[in-house]
């Protein structure tokens, strides 16, 4: 990445250098030693307890504004938010909704956050340190319009719906500066695909796209140095498919959003395979809502929820051990958000105790208790925050 791409943006205080040079941060991705496929900046508990970084829960979303901010809530033990301030990402954020999931993604150990920059085609990078963020890095998305984003191990992908629209990879490395990685720019299914979310297999080998234009599902095989195959496409099992979460072992959860005809939405899911193509497990399940769009997995795999827009519900899903679909009740309304609400987006908490819901249309986050059988009980009325009309993403340690 030259340096007239690059905005450098150095983390703003000496110690936090400090602490990442003794959290052994070794050579960038690019140069020789670099970390392979593992996490950037693992977690490492004595270091942590040492330096004073003990784990603190927070929900973060994001403005998207004119001047691009991420919002920050800390999370209490009963899952209530409290607002905690606004970061500025250093880009600029679209003025408007995304129609996208995954705005805002964080590492699996909760230690990087990536946010994308729809007005100005970049990606930021921060380093979490429970509600405190230092960016690290703002960087060309390698396209136009970024409006997704996901990263496992020190792999970033970045969705990009503008223009002719398109994916491309990026190595973090341990300072949180990110690196284009060569061959990983690929083409979506069609140059009018609408797309709606990216995300990276957990075991790092597939990378599956959303198209709601197309009603296709997109995925890339990753390579071992990270790029990627060319784009094969899957038809979806429902129109208009959307948000979708991924378990640990490859089981693809997928919102179908139908055209937002009324109480016709539908879920499918599919299992990942070491074949290009998803299999499909269980075929568009109604669930008598309309329009589900975002989704979310509880950590243990056990259940799934769908944020139905319109409606101002959320739909949970039992998911088997083969990755087939089961409402948790027949009239598919397992919370609801209120009149007026819309939902538009889903987090779960480390751990999945408590879910948050980016309720747009009420410019503030709900939240919910999960319980054993995947029930959910609200916790905090009304919810936190007075959000930007603008706001996009959400996230939660």
């Amino acid at each position: 990445m030259s340096a007239s791409t690059r905005r450098a943006v150095v983390l703003p205080l000496v110690s936090s250098l400090s602490l990442l040079f003794l959290a052994g941060c070794g050579p960038a991705a690019d140069e020789p030693g670099a970390l392979g496929s593992e996490d950037v900046f693992a977690d490492n508990g004595e270091l942590n307890s040492e330096l004073g970084l003990a784990r603190r829960a927070a929900v973060f979303t994001l403005s998207n504004e004119t001047k691009n901010e991420v919002l920050v809530f800390r999370r209490g033990d009963e899952g209530r938010l409290i607002p905690a301030g606004r970061i500025p990402t250093g880009g600029m954020g679209s003025g408007a909704g995304l129609g996208s999931q995954g705005a805002l993604a964080l590492s699996p150990n909760g230690r990087w956050l990536l946010a994308v920059n729809a007005g100005s085609d970049q990606l930021s990078v921060f380093w979490v340190i429970g509600t405190a963020l230092y960016l690290t890095d703002v960087d060309a998305s390698g396209g136009k319009q970024p409006i997704s984003v996901t990263m496992q191990g020190n792999l970033v992908y970045v969705l990009n719906a503008g223009g002719d629209g398109n994916v491309t990879g990026f190595r973090l490395d341990c300072w949180g500066r990110l690196h284009r990685i060569a061959g990983s720019s690929q083409p979506l299914s069609s140059r009018a695909s609408g797309p709606a979310q990216v995300s990276l297999s957990a075991n790092r080998r597939t990378l599956v796209v959303t198209e709601k234009a197309t009603n296709a599902i997109t995925t890339y095989a990753v390579r071992e140095d990270g790029s990627l195959g060319s784009p094969a496409v899957t038809p979806s099992s429902g129109q208009t498919p959307f948000g979708f979460a991924l378990t640990s072992d490859g089981t693809l959860v997928v919102s179908e959003a139908v055209g937002a005809m009324p109480n016709l939405g539908t879920v499918s899911s599919y299992r990942l395979g070491t074949g290009a193509a998803p299999g499909l497990v269980s075929a568009s399940v109604h669930t008598g809502q309309t329009a589900p769009c975002w989704v979310a997995i509880t950590d243990d795999d056990a259940y799934a929820y769908s944020a139905n827009t319109p409606a101002g519900t959320i739909t949970g899903f039992a998911i088997d051990v083969a990755g087939g679909l089961s409402l948790l009740g027949d009239a598919g309304q397992t919370a609801s958000t209120g009149a007026g609400s819309r939902p538009a987006d889903l987090a779960l908490s480390h751990h999945g105790r408590f879910l948050y819901v980016l309720e747009a249309g009420a410019h503030r986050i709900g939240a919910y208790q999960v319980q054993r059988n995947g029930a959910l009980v609200e916790v905090q009325v009304p919810g936190a925050g007075e959000l930007p009309t603008s706001t996009v993403g959400l996230v939660a340690l």
